[in-house]
């Protein structure tokens, strides 16, 4: 139940969502050999972890934070329709993810970022989200 640093194990969300997947596939037509989620019924709403999805789009060197923030949205764009996206923001006093946030960011830290839309980038994308 913990790991050696006595904080708890992480949970295994990937376990989590194969079960979701394979008890919804019943609702998917199985012809369709298609990897294109738009294609979809459109009834299908999607809700996206925000902190995944920061982590998988790659950022290209050189880009202002604005055009960051469009690979993002083109990537939604080009993925999902009927989307919602979730942060898991926590307001101020203890929280049941403090011992996630520790082992996240052991040993990682960037310094603080101040930013327009209009600048570019300089920073590696790890170290600026574990910030």
């Amino acid at each position: 139940m913990f790991e050696s640093s006595s904080l708890p194990r992480k949970a295994n969300k990937p376990v989590l969502a194969d079960t979701i997947w394979e008890l919804s596939h019943d609702k998917v037509d199985e012809n369709d050999q298609s990897k294109d989620l738009k294609q979809l019924p459109e009834k299908t709403a999607f809700i996206l972890d925000g902190g995944a999805l920061l982590q998988c789009v790659p950022w290209k060197p050189g880009l202002t934070f604005d055009e960051l923030c469009l690979q993002y949205v083109e990537y939604i764009s080009k993925w999902y329709h009927n989307v919602t996206i979730v942060f898991d923001g926590y307001k101020n006093g203890p929280s049941i993810k403090d011992a996630i946030h520790r082992r996240r960011t052991a040993g990682k830290s960037s310094v603080t970022v101040t930013f327009t839309g209009q600048m570019v980038n300089k920073v590696n994308k790890d170290k600026f989200l574990a910030n």
